[in-house]
Parts: structure tokens; sequence; C-alpha cells
């Protein structure tokens, strides 16, 4: 059986949700070619964007915290957030209602939190700073050291900082505690237990499950301030997006994940409903558990359905999404309302997993910091309740319930939404589940419980299949934005930049008759040789398509500029190619030479006589000559007919490859469509063009001469294929219309061993 074929450079994502688009992008800049694959019509996964009658609705995430990690994210592309969207700090941060009634405010200014938590319990306020205080120390330690390191690592349990950050945590909080317990330590009054404790829900669990250790994310909260991206989170989507296609990824929507590939413990590529595509690296960040249990095959599943089984799911949730048709007065961005027995509802959530009987909630009106997402003189609403995933919840529940919720949000906002309803569209538990191929129709993955945090949650690495890799909720660090960013850091730096042997793949893939030749060269000239065409071949790539990719081209000519000036850049290939030129003495004007001949297949595309191509050979194939001549340490003597073998190669390749350079609209040999109907015409004009390229061929041959036994093997044998085919292109011209002509890769072999056995 033959086995699949993969391309080591290649990297498949599964799945456009935040977590896939930051690996897509922080993969594609390090060099790798990847292709993002996303079952939905939209980017963004479970942060899509609902477009109807005028309202734009985020579907999901809708809190902005913890800014420093997004500005972490993009500063590792030369960007700012401000350069996609622009941020608020939302003053008030939120309102939350309690279920006798009561409501408060919190805003954006400690002194007034601190008057306001005196207000409820007398002298919480001092309390409040206390704990701050202590939740900034240990958030800052865990932030910049802990969270974004990778904890299966040997490397960061060694690492000074790591253990100093450990030191500061075990030492401020009691790691088997809860979240609750944690701050029942400090606060008695129920609701501001409540206030401070309810970002364990977006976390995907309960202040009674989740570990003291998240509470830290109160200073995220009150000490780094809630934020919000104008026109909404799928700004952060959109932001995205383009820095992946802005560094040459491909995203693919409507195209779902059959099967991910395997053979011999290797990871080869995916399947698609639409096709096949080959990979050396795949990344998974479709939901954990079908990505297991649905795509790989069973004997390299790391995680079984018996451990799935096992495992407490963060909530579902119904999701409303409500237009109405007028202006809500005295209302905030966020919203929040707590049951009033809280353990009882969290017991219904994550015990009975049944409709809540006093359900807590969610009310974003976003629209009250952000009037451009709605018409005007409208609002819009988001509700979102959490369920308990994996419950049984008939579409007959369901409408009932939203009736009741929709009653419950009008009363909390003293406004009459039924009656100036315009926009009314539901998300189910059963909706997470059709639509992200969820695991019981859970919003938010893995809960963070005491067992399955940090190394007790799943790794951003298979251990079981060789190129295989996670990235999202499930994953460390775990569940939010900010975590997803991580996430794709965490895995982006386990891949790392493609492997130098990636090199060798692309001279074997893209040249059968060079690659071949050139395995008689010494291992110090093959190491160069394949570097060199790696990056020529890259480049060539990038322009020889229908539709170019200008953005990633453009931004390859800026990495090459910056690390021949010394800078450091991401791109191995770059970096060997550099490497290689400076190692070699290659001169930058070949360089720019070259990349002046292949900026012009970008806008020119007919060349009318051989004057006009003179220029462009030099830099898209004599400087080639060139540099190879330097790599193999030729005499000065030597450098003109290099460039010579350059340019006769090249000129064969403009008559060899008449059918795919039309394909992508260029006329390099300056034909007419009245020579290519007349068969005569075109015999005669393709064989004269041959005289040419025979006659460019006998000049550069004189210069054999200068280049020494050992290394003429290689040469002679890519020369003699060049002839092979233009012997095969004279005896019949027309075929070039038709297809590609090239030796086999045996034809090859057999000149070279011949070529050798004469040098012998």
């Amino acid at each position: 059986m033959t086995p699949p074929k993969f391309d080591t450079r290649r990297v498949v994502v599964i799945g456009a949700g935040l977590s896939g688009l930051a690996s897509a992008a922080l993969l594609a800049k390090a060099g790798w070619q990847v292709t993002v694959v996303e079952k939905n019509a939209a980017v963004g996964g479970r942060a899509r964007v609902l477009g109807k009658k005028g309202f734009t609705f985020d579907m999901g995430p809708s809190w902005y915290l913890m800014p420093e990690v997004f500005e972490n994210f993009f500063a590792a592309f030369g960007k700012h957030p401000g350069d996609y969207y622009k941020l608020m700090r939302l003053d008030p941060r939120y309102r939350v209602f309690f279920g006798d009634g009561q409501s408060l405010t919190l805003s954006d200014n400690i002194t007034q939190n601190r008057l306001l938590f005196d207000q409820i319990e007398p002298g919480a306020g001092a309390k409040l700073s206390r704990f701050l205080a202590r939740m900034k120390q240990v958030y800052t330690a865990s932030t910049s050291q802990l969270m974004s390191a990778d904890i299966w690592s040997p490397r960061t349990w060694v690492n000074p900082a790591n253990i100093s950050a450990i030191f500061k945590l075990t030492s401020q909080l009691r790691f088997w505690d809860t979240w609750n317990d944690e701050v029942k330590r400090h606060f008695i009054s129920p609701k501001l237990q409540q206030i401070l404790c309810y970002p364990a829900v977006f976390l995907g669990g309960s202040p009674f499950n989740t570990p003291a250790l998240y509470s830290i994310l109160t200073w995220a909260d009150f000490g780094k301030g809630v934020w919000y991206p104008q026109g909404g989170m799928g700004k952060i989507v959109s932001a995205l997006a383009d820095l992946a296609t802005e560094n040459g990824a491909a995203i693919l929507t409507g195209e779902e994940v059959s099967q991910i590939e395997v053979q011999d413990s290797r990871v080869t590529g995916v399947k698609t409903n639409k096709r096949r595509l080959p990979a050396g690296i795949v990344v998974g960040s479709a939901d954990l558990h079908h990505l297991q249990t649905c795509l790989l095959p069973s004997q390299y599943r790391d995680w079984d359905k018996s451990y799935w089984a096992q495992k407490t799911l963060g909530i579902s949730a119904l999701i409303l999404y409500l237009g109405v048709d007028k202006k809500i007065p005295d209302v905030v961005h966020h919203n929040l309302y707590f049951s009033t027995d809280w353990q009882k509802n969290f017991q219904e959530i994550f015990g009975k997993k049944e409709i809540p009987s006093d359900p807590s909630l969610y009310v974003s009106v976003r629209s009250a910091s952000d009037p451009g997402i709605a018409p005007k003189n409208c609002e819009e609403i988001f509700v979102l309740v959490p369920l308990g995933a994996g419950g049984n919840y008939p579409t007959s529940k369901l409408q009932s319930f939203t009736d009741e919720i929709i009653n419950r949000v009008g009363q909390l906002l003293n406004f009459d939404i039924k009656n100036h309803l315009l926009v009314k569209e539901i998300f189910t538990p059963q909706d997470f589940a059709s639509d992200y191929n969820a695991f019981s129709g859970t919003a938010l993955g893995l809960a963070h419980t005491l067992n399955q945090s940090l190394w007790l949650r799943p790794g951003n690495k298979s251990h079981k299949v060789q190129g295989l890799y996670f990235t999202g909720q499930y994953t460390q660090p775990g569940v939010g934005v900010p975590m997803a960013l991580i996430s794709a850091q965490i895995t982006s730096r386990h891949i790392g930049n493609p492997p130098a042997a990636a090199n060798i793949q692309i001279f074997k893939n893209g040249s059968t008759t060079y690659y071949y030749s050139s395995l008689f060269f010494s291992d110090r000239i093959k190491k160069d040789v394949f570097s060199l065409y790696a990056y020529v071949r890259t480049v060539d790539d990038l322009v020889d398509q229908p539709s170019p990719k200008t953005s990633r081209f453009n931004y390859m000519w800026e990495q090459t500029q910056a690390a021949w000036h010394g800078q450091n850049v991401s791109n191995q290939i770059i970096r060997d190619f550099i490497q290689l030129a400076r190692r070699r003495n290659f001169d930058w004007e070949w360089i720019n030479a070259f990349w002046q001949a292949m900026n012009s297949d970008l806008t020119k595309k007919i060349y009318r006589n051989y004057k006009e191509l003179e220029k462009y050979m030099y830099g898209s194939a004599e400087v080639i000559g060139l540099m190879m001549a330097s790599i193999s340490n030729l005499p000065q003597a030597a450098l003109p007919a290099a460039a010579l073998q350059g340019r006769a190669m090249q000129y064969l390749n403009f008559i060899r490859d008449v059918q795919e350079d039309e394909r992508l609209g260029r006329n390099y040999l300056g034909y007419t469509q009245s020579q290519k109907n007349d068969s005569q015409k075109w015999d005669t004009f393709i064989r004269q063009h041959l005289e040419r390229y025979q006659a460019l061929q006998s000049e550069a041959a004189r210069g054999y001469q200068f280049i020494p036994a050992k290394l003429l093997v290689p040469v002679k044998t890519a020369a003699q294929m060049y002839l092979w085919t233009a012997n095969r292109i004279n005896k019949n011209p027309k075929i070039v219309l038709r297809k590609k002509v090239k030796p086999s890769k045996w034809r090859v072999i057999a000149y070279v061993i011949r070529n050798y056995f004469a040098a012998k």
C-alpha cells in the first residue's frame, strides 16, 4: 500500500474559531503554509457575528478582559489592537441585580466601589482593597509567567521566574479551596460574594467547583478594567482573520473535516467533504471531544470515550438575540442577575441538568455604549442563561422558558420588550452541538474544576500522533477569549518554525531534474542548494497562481530586507537563505534583481521580443546561476558561463511551460493567437526559439572547463535533461499547448549514474 502523500511545510488548522485563527496567523508568520478549514459559512466559531434587520449581534463572547494579553499577541506581528479596532473602557463596568430586587452599579473607580461595598457590609471597602492588592500580586505572577508557559515542559519548572511565581501562588492562595471558599474567608455578605465570584461562570464552572486559583480574575475585572471593542467582539475575529491572511494563510469556509489521516503514527493530512488536504502538521481547534472520537482512528486517540464520560463539562446556554425598536432608559452595557438561591441554581445546572427554577442570567445591551450596532433609536439585547451541558431540553419547554426569560429581562430593565420586539433569535444547547460539534452541547468545553486544571487539563500536543496538536478552550490554559490567544501561542511554540528538512521537500516537489541531479553534490553544497531553491521556489509560488498572494509576497520581501540588515525574522526559509547569502558572499544586487523579476510577474504579462525578456531572465535565472557558482566556490572566470547556464534553462522553461503560463495569463515568448491556430506557423515559431535555447546552452557549456569534475555531474545531468526536453518538444512543438514535457525521475537518476561513472 502506498503511504498517503504529505507536505512537511503544510499545516491544516481545523476550525476558524479564535484559537484556530490565532494559531493560523502565528504559524503563517513563522513560514508555514497554512490552510484553515471551517465547517460553518463564517469564521469566528462561538465568536461569530449575526446580522439581522440592521442589528449586529455578537453570538458568543461579549466580555473583553485582560487587555494586556491582546496587546502581547498583536505585538508578535509588530501590531497593536488599535490597528484593527478601537477600544473603549467601560464605566460603569456592569450592573448587578439580586433576587430581592436590589441592584448595584459597579463603576471603574475603586474608591466608589469601596464605598459601595461599605454600604452592603460595613468595613468591606477596606477588605476589598486588601483583597485586590493580594490578587494583583498573584495575577501579575501568574499571567507574566505561568499562564503562557507550557506546563508539560521540564524547563517551565526549573525556570527561576516560574519558581518564584509558584511560590507567590502557593503562599497567597489555598489551592484545594474553591473560589467561593476563598471569597467567603474575606466577605460575609452573600451579595458581595456573588459579585466577586461571578466570573467563575465564564470559565465554564461555578464558584463551588472552580478552584481558588482562578479568583485572581477578580483583579482582571476590578484592576485591569472591562473593555469593549467598538463594533463588537466580531472585530477581534476580523482582526485575527486579517492577520492570518496577511501572513499568507488560506481560510476555507463551508467545508467540514471528516477525518484526520494518520499513517504509522504520523499525521499526513485531513479529508473534508470536498477534498483531501495533505499536511505534515494538523492543529485541532475544533471541539476536542469531536476531534478525538470522530475524526481520529481509535488507536490514535489520546482520550477515549471513557475519559470523556468522567469529565465535568462547562455550562451550555440558552442565548437570546433581541432587537427592539426603542431606546432603553438608564441601561448599562453589562448586566448580571443573580438567583436568590445561588447554590440551588448551580445544582440545577451541574447536578440535575434541568431548566433552572430561578435562573441567574447575563444581559448585554451593547448598543448603550455603541449605538452603531443597531438601527437608529433601537436597542440590541443579548441574553445568556446558563444551562447544564448534556441536559434534556425539549423544544416546547425551551420555548416557554424563553418567554419567561424575556419577561424577566423586561422587569430588570424596566422595559416592555415584547411590545417593541423587531428581532428574536434563539440559540440552544442543541445549536451548540450542531453548529460547533460541541460535546453534549457545551458552550465552554471542560469546566475548570480542580482535577481539570493546569497539568490535569488536556495538553496541546498529541502523545500518540506525531504532527497533531490541539488548541482552544479544552486545552492549556483554558476557557476565555484571552486564553484562546495564549493557547494558540503555546501550540505554535510547540510546533516551532518549519524544519530545515522542509527545504529538501520543497526542492524535491518543485523540480525532479534539479533534485536528483543535486544528490551528487557534497553534503555542504547540497544543504546550501536546498536552502537557495526553497527560498526561490517559495517566492515563485506566491506569484505563480491565478490569484497571486501579494500580501504574503510583499511581507516576504520586507522580511528579506530586514534579515539582510541584521534584524531577527521568524521565517525559517528567509533566515536560512540570508545566512547562506552572507556565508557565500551573494551580492545584494542579485537578490534585488530576483525580486524585481518576481514582481514583474505580478504586472507584466506579455513580452513582445527577446530584448524585453533579457532583463527578466537576468533577475529570474542568471542571478540564480551566479548564486550557484558562489555556493560551488567556482572561480571568477566561471561566473559569465554560470549566468548563461541560468539563462539557457530559463529560456527552455518559457518554451516548455506555455500551457501553464497561459493559465496564469502570461506570454513570455510573444506569440500571437494566429500563430497558435496555425500548426505550421506554431512549429516554426517554437523551433526558432529552440534554436536560440540550444545556442545559449552550447555557449554555457564552454564554461564547464572551470567546474571541478566532482561538481560537474549534477550540472551536466541537469543540462542534459533540458536538452532531452528540448528534443522532445522539437519533434512535436504542439505538445507544449497540451502539457508540460519533463523527464521521469528514473531517467534523471539513470543520467546521474551514467555521468558519475563517466567522471570516474
